[in-house]
Order: structure tokens, then C-alpha cells, then sequence
């Protein structure tokens, strides 16, 4: 189970249940569906509204502020002696990743992408990147941290994040373009979630440290 995703469901259920007031059957939806989920990608179809910030959605939707701020790092096995300290160091390595992903928008946006763009192999998830890698056809994969971080664990430490990254992923809400009342409600919940401490105790709970954020949309 991707562990962003988990957590920005249990967030977005907190706060579904404050802005709306049906509690019992939100959570009752969500647990059906995240039970039933079986992959990453059924997985990402009951968020619907949780989307990574881009100017194109801040143009199309009415969007939360920012509340949930996550790295896209570069993760080798542990067992290797790979450690990318800059960009420049990717054209000399065979990366991995999922397709149309954040981390693919970051790698085709790195400043060094022409020297690298080449060695770029796109998976339909990251279960299939994370299998090639462990079967030495990539060197390194491309991951939203908080993902890299919970499958790692799950893996017993076989993976290791390296020192250079490739840039923040920040997490936002959004609603159709003219439904600026419930988006403004949403705000008030996160923030009253964040005031309460509830964001970060579910935060450290799930990722060992607060990743909460709350900055507005300039």
C-alpha cells in the first residue's frame, strides 16, 4: 500500500468528516474501498481529490493549500555501492520509474535531463520498478520518498536513499473550479488539524517525523 496515499486518506477523512458531518458513512466508504484495493493504482482511484500541485490544476480546480510536503528521492539497493550525489552522476546509471508519475515530471524537469533522458525506464507501477531493480536492470528508482521509505521497510532494508534529490512533491485537495465554499471548509479543517497537533501525530505515526505543512497557493 503506498504509504502518501494512506496517509493523505487518512487526513482527507478527518477532514471530509469535519467539513461534511457524515462521518460513519465516509469512513465506512473508504475502509470498503481500501480493503478491496489489491495495487497502487486502485489504490490512487479512491483519492481522486488528493492531487499533486501543478500551475495547470491551480488554473482548473479550487485547489487546498498545500498541507503535505514529499520529496522525490533516488533510491539504490543497500547492498550496492551507489550513492548519487548530483545530477550529473544519472548518465552514468539506469533509472527507473513509474510512468506518468511526479518523479518522471521531476527527472524530465532536472536541468541535466538530456544527459540522463536515455537511460529512463517507465513501469506501469512502482511494485514492477522496485522488481527490476532488485534484479539489477535499473540501478536506481525514482520515488515519491514517503512510498520509497514505507516499502523499504516492508522490504527489511533492502533499498537506501541517496544523497541527492530530486526536488518537494506537494500535496493539495481539489474540487471543481466553482466549489471554493467546501475548499474554503477544507482549509479550515486541515488547518484546525495542524493547530490540534492530530496532523502531526498521524504524520510521525506513519513516517517518523511531521511532513505537514500549510502554505498557501500563491
Amino acid at each position: 500500500m503506498k504509504k502518501s496515499l494512506t496517509f493523505c486518506l487518512l487526513l482527507l477523512l478527518l477532514i471530509t468528516c469535519t467539513a461534511c458531518g457524515q462521518r460513519q458513512t465516509v469512513q465506512r466508504m473508504a475502509a470498503d474501498r481500501i480493503t478491496q484495493a489489491e495495487s497502487v493504482a486502485q489504490l490512487q482511484e479512491v483519492s481522486d481529490l488528493i492531487v499533486v500541485f501543478t500551475p495547470e490544476r491551480q488554473e482548473n480546480m479550487a485547489l487546498t493549500n498545500k498541507y503535505l510536503n514529499n520529496k522525490i528521492v533516488l533510491m539504490a539497493l543497500a547492498d550496492s555501492d551507489i550513492d548519487v550525489t548530483s545530477a550529473k552522476e544519472l548518465a552514468d546509471l539506469k533509472i527507473g520509474t513509474q510512468v506518468d508519475s511526479s518523479a518522471l515530471q521531476m527527472l524530465m524537469a532536472n536541468e541535466a535531463y538530456e544527459s540522463f533522458k536515455d537511460n529512463i525506464s517507465e513501469y506501469e507501477t512502482y511494485d514492477t520498478a522496485i522488481m527490476d531493480l532488485k534484479a539489477g536492470r535499473v540501478d536506481v528508482i525514482a520515488v515519491d520518498q514517503v512510498l520509497g521509505e514505507y516499502t523499504n521497510n516492508n522490504l527489511g532494508g533492502e533499498m537506501k536513499e541517496c544523497t541527492y534529490s530530486l526536488g518537494d512533491d506537494y500535496y493539495v485537495i481539489g474540487f471543481e473550479k466553482s466549489n471554493t465554499d467546501l475548499r474554503d471548509k477544507v482549509n479550515d479543517a486541515i488547518k484546525a488539524l495542524i493547530d490540534n497537533g492530530k496532523a502531526a501525530e498521524i504524520s510521525s505515526k506513519w513516517f517518523g517525523k511531521d511532513i505537514v505543512v500549510f502554505e498557501p497557493i500563491a
